[in-house]
């Protein structure tokens, strides 16, 4: 327990090597101390490959999080939310690798769990699709990415749990898959619906509002309408 708390203390400080050190210690003791599918050593092995995800040795940080889903499918039952955490964090990393059928194989996991699990408007669904939709994104899978994004409207303008912004950002990001498909006027469509929420629920200075703005613009321009762009 000292060994973790210590670890902790550096991984806050992003002092990564340092946290490695105190929770290869806190988990030897643990191998040694208690049985295999105990959850303190699943937690452990999590924790280590968290340090090194942040420190961008995804390989390192996989083979971690698979110790911990192998304790996991042990000693938990199939829709627990902690098997949807980790296999939310292999997504992560197989998706910063850019490994994206590996992403989606597991986000997909991570989000059989939820629907499952979880209120059908619960912020995690939401999150768990943007990730799903982002990964589309990047594999110029518009239709796809556009899929999910539309769930994530679905979740944010039902749940009290999700604020204006999150809804604004979405907007944006169904604007730049448009955009980029070149249906510009349904892009100008979902740009202007995350302005105005943007105007509301942001400082005008912000720069979040700048960038839809600035978006906009781009769309006009593409379409030849400069009046409108300088505007």
């Amino acid at each position: 327990t000292i060994y973790k708390h210590i670890a902790s203390v550096y991984e806050e400080k992003g002092e990564y090597n340092k946290a490695l050190e105190y929770y290869e210690k806190t988990l030897e003791i643990e191998l040694n101390s208690l049985p295999l599918n105990h959850p303190s050593c699943a937690i452990t092995c999590n924790n280590i490959g968290l340090a090194y995800h942040k420190k961008g040795e995804y390989d390192k940080a996989l083979q971690y999080y698979e110790k911990t889903l192998a304790v996991e499918l042990k000693s938990l039952p199939p829709t627990h939310r902690s098997l949807a955490i980790t296999y939310n964090n292999i997504a992560t990393a197989y998706d910063e690798k850019c490994a994206y059928e590996k992403a989606l194989e597991y986000y997909g996991k991570t989000l059989e769990i939820e629907l499952n699990s979880l209120p059908l408007d619960h912020a995690s669904l939401a999150t768990t699709y943007r990730s799903i939709a982002s990964v589309y994104d990047e594999n110029d899978d518009y239709d796809k990415a556009l899929e999910y994004y539309e769930k994530m409207v679905e979740i944010e303008l039902n749940s009290s749990s999700l604020d204006d912004v999150s809804l604004a950002i979405t907007y944006n990001n169904i604007g730049l898959i448009y955009h980029k498909k070149g249906e510009y006027d349904k892009a100008i469509k979902y740009y202007e619906e995350s302005l105005e929420i943007a105007v509301k629920a942001l400082p005008s200075t912000h720069p979040s509002v700048a960038t839809t703005c600035n978006n906009i613009a781009l769309v006009y321009k593409e379409k030849g309408e400069y009046d409108k762009t300088l505007q």
